[in-house]
């Protein structure tokens, strides 16, 4: 019964990309009027309310639906883990990632550059720089790749100015 609902999730996709967001978020709510228990739409609409309509508390609601109702589905981690990092609660955000990133379908190029976007913002250099460095390893994409490069090296510019106050303060 679900995989007549993956036609709509497409179309939802279609719509954000079309930035229809009104139209994307009645489409998957009324999947989710037919099939209450549908991760993907649920998680959906956690992207829409989380990116496009700034609704943190309906895009936590649906994340949280996502994943009770499949725990193995890795985006409402990725998600989860995104407005844990707006709402800086850095530790949350990099638990979210972390779960998110040994999930069969996550990409783990893509958890492993968030949570050295999450530690970076919370000045822990040296485990951002790990994280974007395994990035790396687990990415193909170019563009990406020279993208996590920049990231350490920003890091490490920031690290340089971070020593450098520490020995001009008078």
């Amino acid at each position: 019964m679900t995989n007549i609902y993956e036609k709509y999730i497409t179309e939802a996709e279609r719509l954000f990309d079309e930035d229809l967001i009104d139209e994307a978020e009645r489409l998957l709510i009324d999947i989710l009027y037919d099939e209450p228990d549908f991760s993907k739409a649920h998680n959906h609409l956690g992207w829409l309310y989380l990116h496009k309509k700034e609704d943190w508390v309906k895009a936590e609601m649906h994340l949280n639906f996502a994943i009770k109702f499949d725990p193995n589905y890795a985006p409402p981690y990725l998600h989860l883990g995104n407005l844990r990092w707006k709402q800086n609660k850095l530790q949350e955000a990099e638990d979210f990632l972390l779960i998110g990133s040994e999930k069969k379908d996550a990409d783990k190029s893509t958890y492993f550059e968030q949570i050295a976007l999450v530690n970076e913002a919370g000045l822990k250099y040296k485990k951002a720089i790990q994280f974007f460095e395994k990035a790396i390893l687990e990415s193909s994409n170019s563009w990406f790749v020279d993208n996590c490069k920049e990231g350490i090296k920003r890091i490490k510019k920031k690290k340089s100015i971070k020593f450098w106050n520490i020995f001009s303060r008078k």
